[in-house]
């Protein structure tokens, strides 16, 4: 059996003078990954990401020629838009992830094993890992509240280091 798992991107839509960040309508794409949902792919999938996305933009201006500096916030803001977030993500796995939904319309599938959160501003991508609290509850009603948080909100760097204590804590089970 397959371990399916949700991902939603949440997109920073602060702007400058405006104070605390809105998540509102709009501003969020989810997707469904098939298969190897489980934290010890799905993180190390999202760094490559990540990853992937910054290495290509430098890539870019070493083969034009430009000087790093000149452009710099513009082009790395562009790994942080929704549409490069989301190729980056559907890139490092082309064949695990379907976009389901975009603009808050998602609904929670009742076969998923994980579901995760991801928090994208113009700075960098941080993550959030959950789990249906108790399965046979959540199949029949896969809602929001039946979900726990296993993991704290934290950057990509943090989730390798968390990722090790939860494979750790798994194996002493």
């Amino acid at each position: 059996m397959s371990t399916r798992c949700q991902v939603t991107l949440f997109f920073d839509t602060r702007r400058k003078g405006l104070g605390k960040t809105a998540i509102g309508k709009g501003k969020s794409i989810t997707l469904y990954h098939h298969c190897d949902g489980y934290p010890e792919n799905m993180i190390p999938l999202l760094i490559r990401a990540y990853n992937g996305g910054k290495q290509g933009i430098i890539n870019d201006y070493q083969i034009s020629g430009d000087r790093l500096n000149d452009s710099y916030g513009i082009y790395f803001r562009s790994l942080y838009s929704p549409v490069k977030a989301v190729n980056h993500l559907v890139a490092a796995d082309p064949t695990g992830f379907e976009i389901e939904s975009a603009n808050f319309k998602w609904t929670l599938h009742s076969d998923i094993e994980f579901y995760y959160k991801i928090f994208v501003n113009k700075k960098s991508w941080a993550i959030q890992v959950f789990v249906p609290q108790s399965f046979h509850d959540f199949w029949d009603n896969p809602t929001f509240s039946r979900l726990s948080a296993i993991s704290p909100r934290m950057t990509l760097k943090q989730a390798e280091f968390w990722l090790a204590r939860y494979e750790q804590e798994r194996n002493e089970r």
